[in-house]
């Protein structure tokens, strides 16, 4: 398993039991005992993550200064371990990686103008680049978990692959050529698999079975970047002529009394915009995070000794194995690949569809807002799910989720031609998709347990999704079925994702049953791990 914090040798940690509480009915002989062992052994001693806490000796604490190695960090008053400091890091980089991510859709139209697309044919041609960015991602997906699990110190990795991040961003809008963008774009996504796969592993790997509620604040700060980048967008992108003039057919009276169709040409419509600045302002902010994650790593501590994750990795092998841990993973690729195909597919076509779709017809600006809606909708129930994941299980919230879903894009399927509905179903749907992918994967971590390579095969299910579906739909997006055929796509993409999350869930319990059952009848020492990691 990768260190968090670099190469780790020999480490100086104590471990703290709180006796006050009662669990464990030991006294302090007991814990100085057990914590002897625990350094000896180099193992959980029995402990989950829940009961353990690491924090450096207090007389160490002059020599880590004066070596510059930093145990911890008050800041405001909050004394922040380096757990809490890298946690805070990786939500950063999510909420950087959501800015990035959302800010393509209602740039589409302006990036394309520039490329000297017109705007009958953008959503085609500009198909491409979503493509191009999914099969970097589905790479960068593919070997970021084994090459994370090979390096040593995961924080300078996750530096490096922010400023590459950061340098895609900035040329994007200064691309000449259409092959350009996709080149551009490629490296860029292989930098979001890598941070997608890196940093749902990290949080699995520094708060174990407690990582609910932290795996739920990492995908909000996800959707709290994909909020602000249409409001970004909106203060660059240019003006264009109403709808109705640039892709909806206009009866022109004549003198001998028929009428001619004619469009406007977009060329003449279309006002020069500043969109680099958004790109470049998401530059900033990704190369501020890249900058926290090579303070942290420089804070690396000189050694560790095995975790007790690790420990638990090694006693489960029949969780690991077999029939039954493939299928999982098989699912949930399968479910992962549906779902952020039709998140990726509504956030990125939703601000085209908008404009284009002669019922609805909103200006740039007002569907700018429209896509802030779903993004900011995301990113609120995705805050509201890191409480909730303290008290609800993850398949009842998932659940509640993808029925939420189903509800939401049916109604604006079958209302098509309602603006209202359409800002009333976005927010449904927004809302909806929020807490799917963050529950699922956590339910995973439930069934097996997820390893570097794992978490590279889920996350390949989903940059799959995101590579194919954004595809597919581009291309009906500009036929003969029009944009409306977007509604349909997602309204049929969510039932097969609840249908698919039956099937997962049901093999999930029935596997998990019976290795618990084989587990039992296996010779491991009852005190080998805690109760908390299995």
């Amino acid at each position: 398993m990768p260190q968090p914090w670099g190469d780790s040798q020999d480490a100086d940690r104590e471990v703290l039991i709180d006796e006050d509480e009662g669990e464990t009915g030991m006294t302090s002989g007991a814990a100085a005992a057990l914590h002897s062992s625990h350094l000896s052994n180099g193992s959980s001693s029995g402990f989950s993550d829940q009961d353990v806490s690491i924090i450096p000796h207090a007389e160490d604490s002059a020599a880590s200064s004066a070596s510059g190695h930093v145990r911890a960090l008050s800041l405001f008053g909050y004394h922040l371990d380096r757990r809490q400091l890298l946690t805070f890091t990786l939500c950063s980089s999510f909420f950087a990686l959501g800015l990035v991510m959302a800010l393509l859709g209602p740039t589409l139209i302006d990036i394309g103008h520039r490329l000297g697309f017109s705007s009958a044919d953008t959503q085609s041609k500009m198909a491409k680049v979503f493509t191009a960015r999914s099969v970097g991602y589905l790479f960068g997906s593919m070997f970021g978990g084994y090459f994370f699990e090979m390096m040593h110190n995961t924080c300078l990795t996750l530096g490096v692959v922010m400023v590459l991040n950061a340098v895609g961003t900035a040329l994007i809008p200064v691309c000449k050529s259409v092959w350009t963008v996709m080149t551009v774009i490629t490296t860029q996504g292989i930098c979001m698999g890598f941070l997608d796969t890196g940093g749902n592993v990290l949080i699995l790997l520094l708060w174990g079975k407690a990582c609910g509620p932290y795996m739920q604040a990492l995908h909000f700060s996800f959707g709290l970047g994909t909020f602000f980048a249409p409001l970004l967008a909106q203060h660059f992108i240019g003006s264009n002529l109403p709808a109705s003039q640039v892709n909806c057919p206009v009866d022109n009276p004549t003198v001998n009394g028929t009428t001619t169709t004619t469009t406007a040409s977009p060329e003449d419509s279309v006002v020069e915009s500043d969109v680099q600045w958004a790109f470049w302002v998401c530059t900033i902010v990704i190369l501020i995070v890249a900058m926290l994650f090579f303070f942290l790593s420089r804070q690396a501590p000189k050694g560790g000794e095995k975790s007790a994750r690790e420990a638990a990795h090694e006693h489960n092998a029949h969780r690991r194995e077999g029939l039954y841990r493939t299928m999982v993973l098989l699912l949930a690729c399968t479910f992962l690949c549906v779902y952020v195909g039709l998140e990726v597919s509504y956030g990125g076509y939703l601000f085209s569809y908008a404009v284009k779709y002669c019922p609805i017809q909103l200006e740039e600006s007002k569907a700018a807002y429209l896509t802030s809606v779903y993004w900011g909708f995301f990113a609120l129930f995705r805050l509201v799910a890191v409480g909730l994941a303290m008290k609800c299980h993850p398949i009842v919230i998932t659940i509640a989720d993808l029925l939420g879903t189903i509800l939401s894009s049916g109604l604006m399927l079958i209302l098509h031609k309602s603006e209202t509905m359409l800002w009333i179903g976005t927010a449904m749907f927004g809302a909806s998709m929020s807490s799917i992918f963050p529950s699922a994967y956590h339910l995973v971590e439930e069934y097996i347990d997820v390893s570097g390579k794992a978490a590279s095969i889920i996350v390949v299910g989903a940059a799959t999704g995101e590579m194919a579906l954004p595809l597919f739909t581009g291309y009906m997006f500009d036929s003969s079925y029009g944009p409306v055929s977007m509604l349909y796509i997602v309204c049929i993409g969510c039932i097969l994702a609840f249908f698919v999350f039956l099937v997962f869930i049901v093999w999930g319990h029935k596997g998990k049953d019976y290795a618990e059952r084989r587990a039992s009848r296996t010779s491991l020492p009852s005190n080998s791990i805690g109760d908390g990691e299995l």
